[in-house]
């Protein structure tokens, strides 16, 4: 208390002067550490951050509410003893509040240098992404959110971290535009993410997981929505922008090589509902894109590693019914084939790779021949169709792998009868399957019959050997 009657007696300390300097060099440094702040490299910035820096760094508000805390009253000094002490306490708080926005200031700019580095995708962030998660969880306005997310995505390289990061607050942002049927924000969203997707990085797991976690979700709201909106444009141009997003995930996962988180988010997804309507309806809309992108992958061989067992086709297991996800595949596996299959005499390699893969015990080649003699469009001989178009598909053989017990005669004799047994059993499986999904739906039995007929009548010896092959196949097709 004496040292303040002192500092408020003495001639020789001008208070008001003092408070006023103190103030313009707190100005000086603030106005060096803003320019600072808006030249500094920009590369791991967001294009809105100007708006945070406003709204939560500097706050314009709170700082114009401190500096007015020493210059304004700084003025009335002199009038009374106990407004002199106020004014001093006033001053003291004010400093102290701009050094709160001080300290803000550093640390965005602090941020700025480690933030690329030094944050990785399981850690919560650092200083500028925690204000940017908080920005955008209370930016209320919908038309600003909606151009704060436009120019999010329009950016051709986010930081990883970041990415991640907004990619969770986006997703549960659009799934509460769902929940209220807000059509066309949700469209207008939907739309400004799905032109710049390219831009994602679906190299990073995470990202395809929060996409496919998140679209998928989505995905199932849109299935399972009431009749009542189906017919207003915003929520058409919302479904058909999901449909569009999932596709594009798909490909880029696959050509990024994410192709185990993808699969594994979708399988986990799907076997967590008990509606095989959805799951029909839901591949019903992917099977193209997921069939052409793994065919035309140069890391197709790898891709088939990761592909879920369970979608796999078993002839067997079909035999057997179920509405399983292997049904479904394989029903929008014959939809591909129809779609894809020219009848072309050129190797069509992209229907090789699907059939090889998908149906894992059948044999490639004898299953061609049975699609070759149902979907091929034929003359009035259908036996002279067959023996001068043979299928342009079927031609990967399998790799079989055995051990050896050091023997090599006898190894190769079990080799040998290994090999036999196992084509004995795809050629069964194939007649299996042909005849379950096939035979009576598509060609009766009494048709090939007639086909047989008609080609042990031919004379044709340079197709004696693709003869002999047609005649092995309908025969057992007949007698399976």
């Amino acid at each position: 208390m004496n040292i303040l009657q002192f500092i408020l007696n003495n001639p020789l300390i001008d208070i008001p002067a003092n408070i006023q300097n103190i103030g313009l060099a707190l100005i000086s440094i603030f106005l060096t550490a803003v320019i600072f702040i808006y030249t500094v490299e920009k590369k791991e910035s967001q294009n809105w951050d100007t708006l945070i820096i406003l709204k939560k760094v500097i706050n314009v508000r709170d700082l114009l509410w401190s500096f007015s805390l020493f210059f304004i009253p700084s003025f009335f000094w002199g009038l009374h003893y106990i407004l002199d002490t106020t004014i001093i306490i006033s001053t003291i708080v004010g400093i102290f509040f701009v050094l709160i926005i001080f300290k803000r200031i550093y640390n965005w700019i602090i941020d700025i240098e480690i933030e690329a580095d030094v944050h990785t995708s399981d850690s919560k962030g650092g200083y500028r992404q925690t204000l940017r998660n908080s920005f955008l969880e209370e930016l209320k306005d919908q038309e600003i959110k909606t151009k704060v997310w436009s120019t999010t995505w329009s950016k051709e390289k986010t930081n990883t971290f970041q990415e991640t990061r907004l990619l969770e607050i986006f997703f549960k942002q659009l799934l509460i535009l769902f929940e209220t049927q807000n059509w066309n924000v949700l469209r207008d969203r939907l739309l400004h993410f799905n032109v710049n997707i390219k831009n994602r990085n679906f190299k990073n797991w995470n990202n395809v997981k929060i996409i496919v976690d998140n679209i998928l979700k989505i995905n199932f709201k849109e299935y399972t929505f009431t009749e009542e909106s189906l017919t207003e444009n915003g929520y058409i141009d919302s479904s058909q922008l999901i449909t569009e997003i999932l596709n594009s995930t798909i490909r880029l996962s696959l050509e990024s090589g994410s192709h185990f988180i993808l699969f594994n988010s979708i399988d986990t997804f799907i076997k967590t509902k008990n509606d095989s309507a959805y799951k029909d309806w839901l591949f019903s809309n992917i099977y193209t894109t997921l069939f052409d992108t793994i065919s035309e992958s140069e890391s197709s061989y790898v891709i088939w590693q990761t592909f879920p067992d369970d979608w796999k086709v078993k002839a067997r297991e079909l035999e057997r019914g179920g509405h399983t996800l292997s049904a479904i595949l394989f029903k929008y596996y014959i939809n591909w084939m129809r779609e894809s299959q020219t009848f072309e005499t050129g190797w069509n390699k992209k229907l090789d790779n699907i059939t090889k893969n998908l149906l894992i015990d059948i044999y490639p080649n004898w299953w061609a021949e049975l699609l070759n003699l149902v979907f091929r469009s034929y003359g009035d001989n259908r036996a002279k169709t067959l023996l001068d178009y043979p299928p342009n598909f079927g031609r990967l053989g399998r790799l079989y792998s055995f051990s050896s017990n050091g023997d090599t005669i006898t190894d190769t004799e079990s080799i040998e009868n290994q090999i036999d047994t196992l084509m004995r059993s795809e050629k069964e499986n194939t007649i299996i399957l042909f005849n379950e999904i096939f035979l009576n739906n598509f060609i009766s039995k009494e048709e090939i019959q007639k086909i047989i007929e008609d080609l042990k009548g031919s004379d044709l010896p340079d197709q004696a050997p693709r003869k002999d092959l047609l005649l092995s196949i309908l025969n057992a097709v007949i007698t399976g």
